[in-house]
């Protein structure tokens, strides 16, 4: 597996990590389940399945993503050749990371 899809997985679980409850009571949804439903489809052998999914969550929900995973996300994309819109629409959530 290629090294970006591979981190793919991580970065989702690290994003899973950070929901807190009070974005999830807002989203209305089981947004934590959903991340980690992503990263289980990119572990099964559906990366593409799995960054889209992960990609429309994030979005859909306005969860904050670092700098760093948002590199990742773009990276895994490329890799797997999924049109660029597939991540872009995040760029306006995107964080700094942490020092």
């Amino acid at each position: 597996m290629d090294e970006p899809i591979a981190g793919l997985q991580q970065i989702a679980l690290a994003i899973h990590d950070r929901v807190t409850d009070a974005l999830e009571r807002a989203s209305g949804v089981p947004l934590r389940r959903r991340i980690e439903s992503a990263a289980e489809l990119v572990r099964h052998g559906e990366p593409g399945i799995g960054l889209e999914n992960l990609c429309s969550n994030l979005h859909e929900f306005g969860v904050p993503i670092r700098a760093g995973e948002y590199e990742g996300i773009q990276a895994a994309g490329e890799v797997l050749n999924l049109p660029a819109d597939t991540w872009t629409a995040l760029m306006e959530q995107v964080t700094l990371d942490p020092n």
